[in-house]
């Protein structure tokens, strides 16, 4: 499963099998979606931040892009209100 990091920091998972640790990153910001297996995916840690938005499951299609910016669009726009504020 491909996971995006929408928060603010880095988020691990670790994955515990015959003991053996793997150690996923999902890196924060315009990083590429990171691959992790789907049992891993089925923990209540992971399950849980993908319910309130840190973590979002990325169709396999989509993975080489970029994800999209929030906030304010373009600066354009931004003018245009400064425009319509001195008026």
């Amino acid at each position: 499963m491909l996971l995006r990091n929408h928060a603010a920091r880095l988020i691990t998972i670790n994955a515990r099998k015959d003991g053996v640790t793997k150690r996923y990153d999902v890196l924060p910001g315009d990083n590429p979606a990171t691959e992790v297996p789907d049992e891993y995916c089925k923990s209540d840690f992971v399950r849980n931040l993908i319910n309130i938005g840190h973590l979002s499951v990325v169709p396999a299609e989509l993975a080489e892009e970029a994800p999209k910016k929030r906030g304010r669009k373009p600066a354009e726009q931004a003018s245009e209100d400064t425009e319509k504020a001195d008026e």
